[in-house]
């Protein structure tokens, strides 16, 4: 499967006021022929790759909740490309160079993101904070901190591939 084949670059019309909530697409879980249906991923499958690691969870404050421009796929990638390599190289080869594939454990992350849109995942090991969320059309692996993996915001909708939109 080549690489553009995984992201819509498709530019959405220009709209005045916010859509509402359920206009938004969620992503769509991944599926697991190991799982039997309906079986929710548990922090403890997430932990175990891990072993010396923390593994928790948090409701969503009110930020993380409320639905912005940065809700929708498409703005969010336009604006990561825009502030990475701006107009320099077209959004195909943004994505080609700022995309790679999700690890065994954030495959799991992203499935427990969207089975609990309302909680957000932490996810620490010595070197590593990473806080992993349902973010309108897709979800969000942040590292939050500078000295615990670089201040990065990657983001996915199929769960197979994150592109890199953030890094202070």
């Amino acid at each position: 499967m080549q690489q553009e084949t995984l992201f819509s670059t498709s530019r959405a019309p220009a709209i005045t006021i916010m859509p509402a909530v359920n206009q938004i697409q969620p992503p769509r879980p991944l599926v697991h022929p190991y799982r039997a249906a309906g079986e929710k991923v548990s922090i403890f499958e997430i932990w175990s790759y891990f072993r010396n690691g923390h593994v928790s969870s948090t409701p969503k404050t009110e930020w993380y909740q409320n639905q912005t421009e940065y809700w929708f796929w498409d703005r969010t990638i336009e604006a990561g490309k825009s502030y990475m390599v701006g107009d320099k190289i077209s959004m195909t080869k943004f994505l080609k160079s700022h995309s790679s594939p999700l690890c065994a454990w954030q495959k799991l992350a992203y499935q427990w993101a969207i089975e609990n849109p309302d909680q957000i995942l932490h996810v620490e090991n010595r070197t590593h904070e990473w806080r992993v969320f349902l973010h309108g059309e897709y979800v969000e692996f942040e590292l939050p901190y500078h000295e615990k993996g670089g201040e990065r915001n990657y983001v996915t909708r199929s769960g197979k591939t994150k592109v890199l939109v953030n890094v202070d």
